[in-house]
């Protein structure tokens, strides 16, 4: 038998287009009735970066492998694995709760994106496998992934 495992705290590269996203183009939106009135619009769409400190994003992550041979050279394997994110880019729509920006603050604001710290994410996966070689030139495999 067969066990390994380990724990890893791993540091995210982000992209840097996470932080230009604020100086590339605007969004304009207008929309219209069934009649094509126009019920709303133009409105604008932003992109934010408030001058503020950010945390770096970061993931716990947990795996354990258990491999066994069975009888009839049957080989069985159980992999976890468990990835728990904190602390991920996020642009949140704060347009009920923020002003739009001086420059801006003439026209119709359809959302105002803020980048933040708030992204979370969980993973967990648990992978069953049985191999069985056959004259060692065919191979029979099953596995099933939750």
């Amino acid at each position: 038998m067969k066990v390994s495992g380990g724990y890893a705290v791993v540091y995210d590269a982000t992209s840097p287009r996470t932080f230009t996203r604020h100086m590339d183009q605007y969004s304009w939106s207008t929309y219209f009735t069934r009649d094509g009135a126009i019920e709303r619009g133009p409105a604008l769409t932003l992109f934010t970066i408030a001058n503020e400190r950010r945390a770096t994003p970061f993931s716990r992550n947990w795996n354990l492998s258990v491999q066994q041979r069975l009888p009839w050279d049957v080989y069985a394997r159980y992999v976890y694995l468990r990835r728990r994110s904190n602390h991920g880019f996020t642009f949140r729509n704060r347009s009920r709760d923020t002003a739009p920006p001086e420059l801006f603050s003439d026209y119709e604001v359809d959302a105002l994106y803020d980048l933040s710290n708030f992204r979370r994410d969980s993973y967990t996966s648990h992978d069953f496998t049985e191999r069985k070689a056959f004259r060692g030139e065919h191979m029979l495999m099953a596995s099933y992934i939750r």
